[in-house]
């Protein structure tokens, strides 16, 4: 370090270094240096002696005339210092100060700035928000990574994303952008810019000058909204309850009344029936509708038809007069009034001063009755049971008890568990079988199982000792007898002073606070009865509840690397199940559009994968335009509705019209797939689809001039492919009466073929001709063929794939003359025995066969030695010289 710098780094701070636990900043990150350890009395030492990894410290160049032998260790001299953790780690201190406990160096500590200890160094992250402007002279490599200065910061993340914080709370707080995690408004994330649909009901008027674009959209703040549907329609809540809790209009909601849910608005007959005198003056129009608050109504079927309800049992419930349904007593449905022979067994002194019209016929009230036949018969029951069951006397019907009629005559099995000591001494020759009468049981199977349940609920539906059924607390029953396995999971601490000893093990209503080994936090509530019954464990494990265990990053930290940074809100792979239903948004690092919404569970149960590269949505990556410009150039948007080939997948099913520049009509659908995977082209081109260019017609003029449509059905050349394999009648240009049938390939592939009648096994004589002399060598012996052709070319290329090659070919000349020749020549043959016959047992036969012969028999090695062999059976044969006349042959 130049000594400008030294000075430099003197001058500011206190150059003596004290202990290092003084002036260390608050929230700084030391690194890993221990201080120097602490020497006995250092009285009497020197520095070499008593403090040795000091005297390592001790700077060589910048301390001249030191005496490290004599220095002592208390010395108050300034010296130079060096500290190995970083090349500036240079620093001036007394030599007491730094012998004393905990002195280490500056640098290290983070009481002095360092290239080994800057935000720059420490934190780039956090460095590359360092404003550029605002910060005045300091840069990131002029502070310490855990100091309290103040500084402003800015994100990239949004134009106004610029604020002041301390460089520890960013550092060793760990605190980002305040208007990313929705502490201070910005153009991104007011209430305006990410939720318009609520920012469109802010209420113009109420809310002073604050604006939708002046809150952020999770504001605690309480404003005023008016809602579009009705002008009284305004309401105050919190922005965040609007926006993340999804609250709406209360007005709508019917917690608030209004014009439009009134129940006068709503419902008009309900509303005559409201009572404004006894509710206080409210009227129909001041009341919701589906409002809970009871009301007074007023029925006209009678002057006491009065009750009090809720507007919503009115209307929800659609309930009525209570009077008029018998569920409220009137002059008009009393017993009194509608069974006044009932009403004459009514008790006289047993029912205090209730009379017969102080109750409805349809009463469950239990009253005193009194036997008409006998006055000693009095029995307890409801007026309802009496009108509607037409029920009499029960000791005239026998359900009184009696010696016939007792719980020990009708069930003694029952009555074995009826216990007199528990039952004030009553015996079960002394209940009916059939009594409501609550009574006390007690079962032989555990000293606990004791229970109290009317006489008929064993007699009608007898459900058992209830400690053994599971419903009723006992020492055999409980959770901790029943299932140690899952008491062993009752949670410690959060379930009160209750343990599994305390509840039953089948228990469907009490709830309890269980703990799983598998993880700190897999700690959960639920009945008793889902774990022992339905077999329900912990739902951390199941996937069902968020734990450090089972979150995506945790189970599966490659899917978890595709969560979309910044679509999926504040949320992050760690706060959610790896088997959640939820869907949420990914991005695929093989292309920059590669981003889709799905399900968690699809990708981590199903194992989905990104659809752009599977090919199941369009990107830049795998579109027809990208990886098939060529294909992409023959997709018309006007023929498939604008689409184009950038929005289609290059491996698509997808069925669309193509248009090829070699035709204005050749166009036609085909799959994408089929063009890119299985390269089909073209099919005019191909030959496979009609078109202008490839009719019949167009391609073979002279061919389709002998197709005659009237022997085809009408059909002409031009709606023919040239190349087709369908079978047509053809009519001879040269002589209209030949008609044959054969495809059209048949007429156009290779030489074609013509009227078979003219062309004498495929000659034309008409045409001009050629001479041709072949040799080969088969099966050993050597071999010369003879013939004509009207197309060498063709006809030669056929023969040598049996072998033959060319010898000598005849200048051009006329069909018939050529014709004469050969036929002279292979009668020349046949009377030397030399020419085959058409036989099945030659063996290599071949087009021409009966013209070839062995060369041993008649050598012929050019055309003027066949020509003289003609000339010599013209001279001996007489037939042959009438031939050769009339051919003018000389040859």
């Amino acid at each position: 370090m130049p000594t400008t710098e030294r000075e430099a780094v003197g001058s500011g701070e206190d150059a003596e270094l004290g202990p290092a636990s003084t002036a260390q900043p608050a929230g700084s990150e030391t690194r890993s240096v221990p201080a120097l350890r602490a020497a006995p009395a250092r009285r009497g030492l020197t520095l070499r002696d008593g403090y040795p990894q000091l005297v390592a410290m001790v700077h060589p160049d910048l301390n001249p005339a030191l005496d490290l032998t004599t220095l002592s260790a208390g010395n108050g001299r300034k010296l130079w210092w060096r500290c190995p953790e970083g090349p500036d780690h240079e620093w001036q201190a007394v030599v007491g100060n730094m012998t004393r406990p905990g002195a280490r160096c500056p640098f290290c500590a983070s009481q002095r700035v360092s290239v080994t200890n800057s935000l720059a160094a420490r934190y780039p992250a956090v460095a590359a928000q360092w404003h550029p402007t605002k910060n005045r002279d300091l840069t990131p490599d002029t502070v310490v990574s855990g100091s309290n200065r103040t500084a402003w910061w800015w994100c990239d993340l949004g134009p106004d994303h610029e604020w002041q914080a301390q460089i520890a709370s960013r550092t060793t707080g760990g605190n980002g952008c305040p208007f990313c995690a929705n502490k201070r408004v910005s153009v991104t994330n007011s209430l305006a810019a990410r939720y318009p649909d609520v920012a469109a009901q802010w209420h113009l008027t109420k809310n002073g000058g604050l604006t939708p674009g002046a809150v952020v959209f999770g504001s605690g703040t309480v404003v005023w909204w008016l809602c579009d549907r009705a002008p009284d329609h305004e309401w105050q809540v919190r922005i965040v309850q609007r926006t993340t809790m999804g609250t709406n209009c209360p007005c709508c909601a019917n917690q608030k009344v209004s014009f439009t849910n009134s129940l006068a608005a709503l419902f008009p007959e309900v509303a005559a029936q409201l009572d404004p005198a006894r509710n206080g003056g409210i009227t129909a129009d001041q009341v919701i509708a589906g409002s809970n608050k009871p009301l007074w109504w007023i029925c006209d079927k009678g002057p006491d038809h009065t009750w009090r309800v809720s507007p919503n049992s009115r209307t929800f419930d659609k309930t009525g007069c209570p009077a008029c349904a018998s569920n409220q007593v009137s002059s008009t449905n009393s017993l009194a009034a509608l069974f006044p022979a009932v009403a004459a067994q009514w008790h006289p002194d047993r029912n205090g001063p209730l009379r017969p019209d102080q109750v409805t016929a349809q009463s469950n009230k239990l009253v005193w009755w009194q036997c008409a036949v006998d006055p000693g018969h009095d029995w307890p029951a409801s007026p309802k049971s009496r009108t509607r069951g037409r029920t009499g006397c029960p000791y005239c019907a026998n359900k009184k008890v009696s010696p016939t009629n007792s719980l020990a005559a009708r069930f003694p099995e029952i009555a074995a568990q009826f216990d007199p000591a528990l039952n004030d001494g009553l015996t079960a020759d002394q209940i009916v079988a059939g009594s409501a009468t609550p009574a006390v049981w007690r079962c032989d199977a555990g000293t606990d199982h004791v229970w109290s349940t009317p006489v008929c609920g064993r007699t009608a539906r007898d459900a058992g000792c209830p400690a053994c059924g599971g419903r009723q607390l006992s020492k055999t029953n409980s959770l901790a007898t029943r299932y140690p396995e899952i008491a062993a999971q009752w949670h410690p601490t959060r379930n009160g002073t209750r343990t599994p000893a305390d509840v039953i093990g089948t228990s469907s209503v009490d709830r309890a606070w269980w703990i799983c080994r598998e993880g700190f936090d897999h700690e959960w509530e639920t009945i008793i009865r889902t774990r022992t019954v339905a077999g329900a464990g912990c739902p951390c494990c199941a996937g069902l509840r968020l734990s450090v265990t089972n979150s995506l990053q945790a189970r599966q930290p490659e899917i978890a690397a595709q969560w979309h940074p910044t679509r999926n809100g504040d949320r992050t792979p760690d706060q959610i199940v790896a088997g959640s239903g939820e869907a949420v948004w990914w991005k695929c690092p093989e292309g920059p559009d590669h981003e889709w919404r799905v399900s968690v569970d699809k990708r981590t149960s199903a194992r989905t994968g990104c659809p752009a590269c599977a090919g199941w949505q369009v990107s830049v990556t795998n579109s027809l335009a990208n990886l098939y410009p060529g294909v992409a150039a023959q997709l018309d948007p006007a023929l498939n509705d604008g689409l184009t080939a950038d929005k289609v997948v290059s491996r698509s099913d997808r069925t669309l019209v193509w248009r090829c520049p070699a035709g204005s009509d050749h166009i036609w659908p085909a799959k994408v797939y089929s063009r890119t995977t299985n390269g089909l082209g073209c099919p005019c081109c191909a030959g496979m689809r009609l078109s202008r260019s490839n009719s019949l017609a167009a391609r073979f003029p002279e061919v389709a001039a002998e197709l005659d449509p009237a022997l085809n059905g009408g059909c002409t050349p031009d709606q023919i492919l040239a190349g087709t394999h369908r079978r047509f009648t053809w009519r001879c240009r040269t002589d209209p009466a030949h008609l044959w049938t054969t495809s059209v390939a048949n007429r156009t592939a290779g030489t074609g073929h013509g009227c078979p009648t003219c062309a004498v096994t495929g000659f034309r004589p008409t045409l001009p001709a050629y001479l041709y002399l072949l040799g080969r060598t088969y099966e050993g012996q050597e071999q010369r063929k003879i013939g004509i052709t009207n197309v060498p070319a063709a006809r030669l290329k056929k023969l040598r794939r049996f072998g033959w090659m060319l010898i000598e070919i005849s200048d051009e000349m006329d069909g018939g003359r050529a014709y004469e020749l050969e036929q002279a020549f292979l009668r020349g043959l046949l009377s030397r025995g030399l020419r085959r016959t058409r036989s099945s047992l030659v063996v290599d036969r071949q087009d021409g066969y009966t013209e070839a012969w062995e060369y041993g028999e008649l050598p012929i090695d050019s055309l003027d030695d066949a020509f003289r062999e003609i000339a010599r059976l013209l001279g001996e044969d007489q037939a042959c010289e009438d031939a050769g006349a009339r051919t003018g042959s000389g040859a």
